[in-house]
């Protein structure tokens, strides 16, 4: 059963106990995943796109945060969105803290 599993720690959570998978089945479940196609990753909002974005929220948001989130060179790499990611993050704790979570 599944509560014995969770109790056997040598139970793998993502390989299957059914001995009655043959080697052949798993080689080929496993080169059918091999050839699925997986999406790239999205581009960051520049130009028009943060432009817009910007925009739309500069009414709702302090100066200061506006500048975190939407910076004047744009968001040429990943880097140039860290500050921005802990505003949001910190923002979100403390949305969390005023409602008597955690």
């Amino acid at each position: 059963s599944s509560e014995d599993a969770k109790g056997d720690e040598s139970h793998h959570p993502l390989k299957s106990s059914n001995p009655g998978a043959s080697t052949k089945e798993i080689r080929s479940s496993s080169l059918s995943r091999k050839r699925e196609n997986w999406p790239e990753y999205p581009e960051e909002p520049n130009g028009a796109a943060l432009s817009g974005l910007k925009k739309v929220w500069s009414p709702l948001l302090p100066a200061s945060s506006v500048e975190t989130l939407f910076p004047k060179k744009g968001l040429q790499k990943q880097e140039d969105a860290v500050a921005g990611c802990e505003l949001v993050s910190s923002a979100v704790k403390l949305a969390v803290q005023a409602d008597g979570g955690i």
